[in-house]
């Protein structure tokens, strides 16, 4: 299976005719990149199973040199421009790497004299003489590391996450054949280079002689749906807060497939977009950095549009075929299949508990909790969502769920902070409080209630587009 693969992103970049790669008025043929793939190549053929560093944001480089490195049988491990110094320099320290590359995107250079890194300008490796050779990619064994990815949440210890080869283009080649993708059609995303996501556009893309958009520039991505719109974009990958965002514009959106992932999809979000666009094709993707990084799909059913509503959210409903699924004890989401992580670098202990290895495949406990309803699967929230009030155990995302069906409201956040149970919430028509509480007090048992109610005008977003909880935590508490 990966040697076919491999062998057709090669075969797609020697040609195909179309364009690898479109912004604004930049344009770049298949063409123009394979000869820099080759140039990359005459570099990274040097090194065998090594951990490749790429420090960059979006460009034409940085889709190349990530591909470079995957057809080279090396280790890609991506550090975003927009992560904190102290972090890529414990990331560089804790993975060993001893090699990598960069852009202009990365400015703080000093990081690599400190960490004893050998560091490449990409722009550099562009002007050295094209090697066509390639590797034979039957040398490349499917448990052998293709990328490393350091999960949002970790602290402390970095948490790396160690995709296959096998992961990867097993969750490549199930998105190609289950969702509604077409040869030479336009995609694009909005999140960061660090984050997994890269995986689901960068490998389709390329298979299917695709074009990448990305949003680079300020402006674009402060106006995302104008650039969608003028660059004619066909596959927009993104989470369900980027609708939120963007809600008053959103009627501009003119897709092929909008596949949304990586958060909770509630109904309301669904019913923006069903009142104010007309899209083919609406997707929910679900998984985690560990799952390659899906391994749920559901692709909107107009049928189920009344069990949505009644249970508020849009389910993730079915495995791609060649996964399987189970429910713990509590209620824990269970994953088997090719798309599961061999396991987090030099991090045994984590591995022991997130992973259980059995003769086949691996097993992720994904600590979301599941439940299966007319025959599609939901996710309900995380096993870490239950806290104690006053000796009663509650359930943050029941207390979410019930205060997102309060009329107009378009986001709910609970927490608790100083022992006081804390719900944040944003209506499309700033309703009234005393209203909204009164609700809560009919729907919600006593101990259930929130202690402080706030309402925010703006929801803050953090560099993937997800909401940004941590923020919010500490807004006005």
């Amino acid at each position: 299976m990966i040697r076919p693969f491999l062998n057709q992103i090669l075969f797609n970049f020697r040609t195909s005719n179309s364009f690898f790669f479109t912004n604004n008025d930049k344009k770049f043929t298949y063409k123009k990149a394979y000869k820099r793939l080759s140039s990359f190549n005459a570099f990274f053929k040097k090194y065998k199973k090594e951990k490749i560093a790429v420090f960059s944001d979006k460009s034409i480089d940085y889709y190349i040199a990530v591909l470079g490195i995957f057809l080279s049988g090396n280790t890609w491990v991506q550090i975003s421009p927009s992560l904190p110094i102290k972090k890529v320099g414990e990331i560089i320290k804790f993975s060993k790497i001893k090699i990598g590359v960069y852009d202009n995107s990365f400015n703080n250079k000093k990081i690599f004299k400190l960490k004893k890194i050998k560091i490449y300008k990409l722009s550099n490796l562009s002007k050295l003489k094209p090697s066509n050779k390639f590797l034979d990619f039957k040398n490349i064994d499917k448990e052998d590391i293709s990328c490393i990815f350091f999960t949002s949440g970790s602290s402390g210890k970095p948490k790396g996450v160690e995709l296959t080869y096998y992961n990867v283009i097993s969750c490549a080649k199930y998105q190609i054949k289950n969702l509604n993708y077409k040869n030479k059609q336009i995609f694009a995303d909005c999140h960061d280079t660090g984050f997994v996501m890269s995986l689901v556009v960068i490998f389709p893309t390329v298979f299917l002689k695709g074009t990448f958009s990305p949003l680079i520039s300020l402006s674009d991505k402060l106006n995302p749906l104008d650039y969608f719109l003028e660059n004619k974009i066909d596959n927009l990958i993104t989470v369900p807060s980027f609708i939120l965002f963007n809600k008053e514009k959103i009627s501009k959106l003119n897709l092929d497939n909008l596949i949304l992932c990586g958060e909770n999809f509630p109904y309301k979000i669904l019913n923006i977009l069903l009142k104010k666009t007309k899209i083919n094709s609406i997707y929910n993707c679900y998984g985690a950095t560990e799952l390659s990084p899906w391994a749920f799909f559901y692709k909107l059913n107009f049928g189920d549009i009344k069990i949505i509503k009644k249970l508020g959210k849009v389910p993730i409903g079915r495995p791609f075929q060649g996964i399987n699924y189970s429910f713990n004890d509590f209620n824990e989401l269970i994953i088997e299949g090719n798309v599961v992580a061999k396991g987090y670098l030099n991090n045994i202990e984590e591995t022991k508990k997130k992973f259980l290895s059995n003769k086949k495949n691996n097993k992720y406990n994904t600590g979301d909790i599941g439940f299966k309803y007319h025959n599609l699967v939901f996710v309900s929230g995380r096993n870490d969502s239950q806290v104690k009030i006053k000796g009663h155990r509650v359930d943050l995302n029941e207390v979410e769920n019930i205060a997102r069906k309060f009329k107009n409201n378009l986001f709910t956040f609970c927490f608790l902070k100083k022992n006081k149970l804390t719900l944040i919430y944003n209506n499309e028509k700033a309703e009234n409080k005393e209203e909204f509480l009164k609700f809560l007090k009919q729907n919600l048992s006593n101990y259930m209630v929130p202690n402080k109610i706030i309402y925010i005008k703006k929801i803050p977003f953090n560099k993937n587009g997800k909401i940004d909880r941590l923020k919010l935590k500490n807004y006005n508490v």
